[in-house]
């Protein structure tokens, strides 16, 4: 008995199992002694004997293995890999292995003794007494990851403040038309008998903002109808002022729609009447101290009448009167009223004929009225009736700021007051102490452009800060200059400005530069006035001396837009091609031609000495060469951008002009 398999096979006949509880360690053993062997002796003989002596171990040893392959889930199946992911059940060959945080395993430790909810909400306690809040709140939320509301697993219920929140969040949906239909079914749910919370003021404010940014009118005034005037749900300026601005969002709407031009009207005249009669209702309830009044009511209001008729507007100062205790500079519509602005070339508008559909105080009638009248009695904005509600009025009242500036210029603009204009600016600028932003500026210069106040405008702009400045500022302050052609000291005005312009802005706005030229050729020189009649060649001369200046003064600009327009912005090395900017280009060539037309016209009229022509001549040739020499490298088919630059300024002579008055 030397084989060892037959000595099993002789032991198993009377043990009837095998003697071997681990075949496959044994078969191992054995083959591993067996390769040490084979690298020992040179016969191969005593190997083969014991590898086939070990048969029947390795025999067990590949069906033990081939079972485990059977068992083992294939990996490559895509159907049960779905099956499993669509269960949330993670194979082990793809579970996260990532190493695991040292906070994680700190609070695993601890949710492994806080089992019971007492004792988390006491540890929670002691750390927010340590001021963890951090630590309090992931402790908080992995002891209940595994719930999926979060107010009904700590068995919260809802509050005022998360209905606020709800509709605040729909509110700033992107879809607010879709969003409005369930805020409305949530905030309808508050009234049932059963509700814990009932809605107030602020839950009211926010479906209003909803309504009137999903442009629902209807909605709206549901939610409005169920104000009360007292109570918990009684309105406040907040509300009134959401309402205002959405009525006013919807009239400006109105005129993009298909209406009919006199639906238009009417709908515009219904919504001031509407407009008028809540104002009543609001002074009543301001009048007994229900609700306050601010500035943002106010000017909602004003602007409701600025969409109206010149009686509407004459209305506005008197609503300031009204709210903020700020007289009149002006008599009432109807009264003596001050001389409007008018230019010299316009006509005389013939009014008696104008009429506009309005509603009348009764639902579904309408009645022809005249322009600038109001079916509604015209004391709604009458200060007389305001009692004394106490002895320091200051704060019964609403207190004016910049949006008051704006609302009370644009209203002078339309009805072309330019005195009162300046006792209004005079008087929020100097006596409130109300320091005007940049549109409120640029609002007042265009009430003095149209009363062609050139002075006053340079005087305004000095007094404005350079960070309020802007092109459309200088734009307006040129055009002022422009108008006011007529005056002898425009020109000087204009200078002012163009110096004003070279501090505040790095690059040149080129329409008021075309404009600072226009002047320079059209308006009055100073020695037009001063010299005697037959010295026409010295009142020449005089203007040819006054266009010089201002190419002298174009020059700089001209240069820096020169390098403006070939480089780009220096600031934006690289992102900006030569030609990118059309528009630009175009105004720059603009303004070329406007300088050219200048020379033409210093030469042609004889406005300058003979001797300047050679000089003025050469000058002229480099600014039309420029001109070409542009047009032809951007019209050119294929020229790639490099190109372009190297031919704008490679082959090109400097752009330097040097207009000397002799």
């Amino acid at each position: 008995m030397s084989c060892d398999a037959c000595m099993r096979r002789f032991l198993r006949t009377f043990t009837g199992v095998s003697t071997v509880k681990f075949p496959t360690l044994r078969s191992v053993r054995y083959t591993n002694r067996d390769f040490r062997k084979q690298y020992t002796v040179p016969t191969l003989g005593r190997g083969d004997g014991i590898q086939r002596a070990s048969g029947d171990a390795a025999h067990y040893e590949r069906k033990e293995f081939a079972g485990t392959a059977r068992s083992r889930p294939p990996k490559g199946s895509e159907e049960r890999n779905n099956w499993l992911e669509s269960r949330g059940v993670t194979p082990l060959h793809k579970r996260n292995t990532e190493p695991v945080s040292r906070e994680d395993v700190v609070i695993r430790k601890n949710l492994k003794y806080l089992k019971d909810p007492l004792k988390l909400a006491d540890f929670v306690r002691e750390k927010l007494r340590a001021n963890e809040f951090n630590e309090a709140q992931v402790i908080v939320r992995a002891a209940s990851k595994d719930v999926q509301c979060t107010m009904k697993k700590r068995a919260q219920q809802p509050d005022s403040h998360t209905y606020t929140i709800i509709f605040r969040g729909c509110a700033a949906h992107p879809n607010p038309t879709q969003a409005l239909a369930k805020a409305i079914s949530i905030y309808h749910s508050m009234f049932a008998q059963n509700s814990p919370v009932k809605p107030n003021t602020i839950h009211m404010n926010a479906m209003l903002k909803m309504c009137a940014k999903a442009q629902d009118i209807d909605a709206l005034f549901g939610i409005a109808a169920q104000m009360p005037e007292i109570g918990l749900r009684a309105p406040n300026n907040l509300s009134y002022t959401t309402i205002f601005n959405a009525l006013r969002l919807h009239t400006i709407n109105d005129r993009r729609s298909d209406l009919t031009p006199a639906q238009k009207e009417l709908n515009r005249q219904k919504v001031i009447l509407d407009s008028r009669r809540m104002w009543g209702g609001i002074t009543k309830s301001w009048y007994k101290g229900e609700m306050w009044i601010d500035e943002e009511l106010v000017c909602a209001m004003g602007r409701i009448l600025l969409m109206g008729s010149e009686r509407d507007w004459d209305d506005i100062f008197s609503l300031l009167e009204q709210t903020m205790h700020i007289p009149r500079q002006f008599p009432k519509y109807g009264a003596t009223a001050p001389p409007s602005i008018k230019a010299p070339t316009q006509a005389k508008k013939d009014t008696s004929g104008d009429a506009t559909l309005c509603l009348s105080s009764n639902a579904g009638e309408s009645t022809l009225v005249k322009e600038g009248h109001s079916l509604l009695p015209a004391d709604e904005f009458s200060p007389s009736n305001l009692p004394k509600l106490r002895s320091n009025t200051s704060t019964a009242y609403a207190k004016p700021g910049q949006n008051t500036i704006s609302l009370a210029i644009d209203a002078l603009l339309k009805l072309r007051l330019k005195g009162p204009a300046d006792q209004y600016w005079d008087l929020f600028v100097n006596k409130h102490e109300i320091k005007p932003d940049a549109e409120n500026f640029h609002a007042y210069l265009r009430i003095l452009r149209i009363a062609r106040a050139s002075t006053q405008a340079v005087e305004i702009l000095q007094k404005m800060s350079l960070d309020d400045m802007g092109p459309k500022t200088f734009r307006i302050a040129m055009s002022t200059c422009e108008r006011d052609k007529n005056n002898l000291s425009a020109f000087a005005n204009a200078g002012k400005i163009l110096d004003l312009m070279e501090r505040a802005l790095e690059v040149p706005d080129i329409n008021a530069l075309i404009s600072y030229l226009h002047l320079a050729v059209s308006a009055a020189a100073q020695a037009e006035k001063s010299m005697p009649q037959g010295q026409l060649d010295l009142t020449k001369y005089a203007q040819g001396r006054q266009i010089l200046r201002a190419l002298q003064r174009v020059n700089p600009f001209v240069l820096n837009l020169r390098s403006y327009a070939t480089y780009g912005d220096p600031r934006k090395l690289g992102s900006r091609l030569p030609t990118a900017d059309i528009e630009f280009v175009d105004s720059f060539q603009r303004l070329i031609r406007r300088i050219i037309g200048a020379i033409d016209l210093l030469m042609n009229k004889g406005l300058v000495q003979q001797s300047m022509h050679k000089g003025l001549d050469a000058e002229r040739r480099k600014l039309t060469a420029f001109v070409t020499r542009f047009n032809h490298v951007n019209g050119q088919p294929g020229a790639s951008p490099k190109d372009a630059q190297n031919r704008l300024i490679g082959n090109a002579q400097p752009l330097d002009l040097s207009f000397k008055a002799e």
